[in-house]
């Protein structure tokens, strides 16, 4: 080995510049060539999502509005039920719009001046701008480029359980959809169900 090394030193030797150029030919092959065998589907797996509500609500936006709801009222159920003295709770969130995605733009601006000059010695000046406003696209795929996703306003919840009757636990109800989404009091209507 050592002496392969001193022959590759002296890049006149008995390998010679042809030798040193084969060697690093050789390396670089062996750190390529075992990216060729691996499987490219299997880089390209998405870890699975658990099943249920939260592997949908890991990515909501390629959802429906009537599926977001369904999933928020499923969520907030689960929760609700949870409440000491509530009993079994249903609950009907209203949401108001959809996603919005607001795109990234490619924009270019353009100026130009003009200098006019007539027969009798006056001068025009005419300046002109314009701008150019495009969406800009991902190299790779070709789908527009996402600046933000805003994710609809909650317009409305509706709870309807077994111990809202009580107002301690109609209260608690109130207080705790208030935590979980953010909606103010005034939007939360909590009635007691009907027993049969």
């Amino acid at each position: 080995m050592r002496d392969i090394y001193q022959a590759l030193k002296n890049y006149q030797g008995r390998f010679g510049i042809w030798g040193v150029v084969g060697i690093v030919a050789v390396g670089i092959l062996l750190m390529v060539l075992p990216g060729m065998w691996t499987n490219k589907q299997d880089c390209q797996k998405t870890p699975e999502t658990t099943a249920g509500t939260a592997g949908i609500l890991s990515n909501p936006y390629g959802t429906s509005l009537t599926a977001l709801e369904e999933i928020l009222n499923v969520e907030v159920s689960e929760v609700l039920s949870q409440v000491a003295g509530a009993g079994k709770v249903a609950v009907a969130v209203r949401l108001e719009g959809s996603t919005k995605k607001e795109y990234v733009f490619n924009t270019a601006d353009d100026k130009s001046t003009v200098e006019e000059r007539d027969s009798d010695g006056g001068i025009r000046i005419v300046t002109e701008e314009s701008r150019k406003k495009e969406v800009a696209f991902a190299q790779k795929d070709g789908e527009p480029l996402v600046f933000m996703e805003v994710s609809p306003g909650i317009e409305g919840v509706l709870i309807v359980a077994d111990g809202a009757g009580d107002g301690e636990v109609k209260e608690n109800l109130g207080k705790a959809v208030q935590a979980m989404l953010g909606v103010p009091a005034h939007r939360i209507i909590v009635l007691p169900r009907e027993r049969r």
